[in-house]
């Protein structure tokens, strides 16, 4: 930190600060991990979103907060997510300990269980490891050539990510338990159809995010921050991309952990995915190219793991690649090439007439929302998942009477 970090010298002490409560929050979030596995084994998915809502809820108040105390606001505001982490963890560990009987702590010894639990994480934190060490190493290498500014820039971008990929693996934590069960069970027919299903769920929820984030970054970012800071247009707009690919991952993250063979897939996400690192290294230093092209890097990087570790799931786990094409890619490209030419029309529109009111760019991207709902439906889901989708709409309003 001391040594490579471009950190201002009246704030290394607060960034140390910063630093040790990160990694003790991080600690927190850890323990916390087996009462969430347990309520998502439970398919208690209600209780599991009041708490993210309240997760997110607590970490916004602690912004609203920091005005009002006189102290450094970053090594406060790195203080009270800590105290977040350990009210979650609270929450968590008291639901779990009052609804599941096997909540208990007991000690015991079964070496045939640790060794299969252990090599299970083992593997599964490898590729967690990669994704980890690319994105907050991408970090250091933008502090490196850009400063604190293009830090910050990716800061903004990130957290654009961050709420898109929540909400995303939100959807995949809800059909992963049911999934695990049908594989279980050897309905594989059925367990391919939910797999496949969530999947261009998770493709559709994502684009209907991204069009208006990418078409109007601009104008997003100046309702937002009110002043667009150096790099971050250029860093969401990358991103996206980026994002765009990672949305086919999790469906096949979850094929994986379903079928427990994680070995070479996480191998190769550690060995592809790191390569990353270096790469945007050498393209920042001996090329000059512009900041945002390691997010570029990064996707291309992303898209040769995923054609990798769907070659894996083939090889190791016959993974239905056709039914996987007609069922997912063929109309997750069907749905992107009508969507985005419709509302890029409309965003070419816009900018050509240079409307800048912001209740009009407010309107198109509503209107945007309600065009692409349509062709979502009818184009990216077939008959039978129309009428699935239409049972349950019903159902709910039957309920809602």
């Amino acid at each position: 930190m001391e040594n490579k970090l471009i950190i201002a010298p009246e704030r290394m002490d607060a960034a140390k600060w910063a630093f040790h409560f990160s990694v003790l929050a991080s600690m927190i979030s850890i323990l916390t991990i087996p009462f969430d596995a347990l309520i998502i084994a439970h398919e208690k998915m209600s209780f599991y979103a009041y708490v993210s809502i309240l997760d997110a809820c607590l970490k916004l108040g602690v912004i609203f907060i920091l005005p009002y105390f006189a102290i450094d606001k970053l090594k406060l505001y790195a203080a009270l997510i800590v105290v977040v982490s350990l009210v979650i963890r609270f929450i968590s560990s008291v639901y779990c300990k009052r609804n599941f009987p096997e909540c208990k702590y007991k000690f015991c010894w079964d070496k045939k269980t640790f060794k299969e639990m252990g090599t299970f994480a083992g593997w599964n934190f490898a590729g967690n490891l990669a994704f980890a060490l690319v994105n907050e190493g991408l970090n250091i290498l933008l502090n490196l050539f850009g400063g604190v500014i293009a830090n910050a820039a990716r800061s903004i971008a990130y957290q654009v990510k961050n709420a898109i990929t929540t909400m995303l693996s939100n959807i995949m934590i809800a059909v992963a338990p049911q999934a695990t069960q049908l594989y279980a069970q050897g309905e594989k027919q059925k367990f391919y159809s939910l797999l496949f299903t969530a999947s261009k769920i998770i493709v559709f929820f994502y684009l209907m995010m991204a069009f208006p984030l990418y078409f109007y970054t601009h104008e997003i970012l100046q309702i937002w921050l009110g002043t667009i800071p150096k790099y971050a247009p250029d860093f969401i707009q990358a991103i996206l991309i980026y994002l765009m690919i990672r949305s086919f991952h999790g469906p096949i993250d979850a094929f994986f952990l379903t079928i427990g063979k994680l070995k070479t897939y996480q191998v190769t996400e550690l060995l592809i995915l790191s390569l990353s690192l270096p790469i945007s290294y050498l393209a920042l230093k001996y090329y000059d190219f512009p900041l945002y092209v390691v997010f570029y890097i990064m996707s291309i990087i992303e898209f040769i793991n995923l054609l990798l570790i769907l070659k894996w799931a083939i090889k190791i786990g016959g993974f239905d690649l056709k039914q996987y094409f007609y069922q997912v890619i063929f109309p997750c490209l069907y749905t992107f090439i009508c969507a985005s030419s419709i509302l890029y029309s409309i965003q070419f529109y816009i900018h050509s007439q240079k409307i800048t009111n912001i209740n009009c760019i407010i309107i198109s991207i509503i209107i945007q929302f309600i065009i692409f709902m349509p062709i979502t439906f009818f184009i990216g889901f077939s008959s039978k998942e129309r009428a699935v989708i239409k049972s349950v709409v019903k159902k709910k309003k039957q309920d809602d009477k």
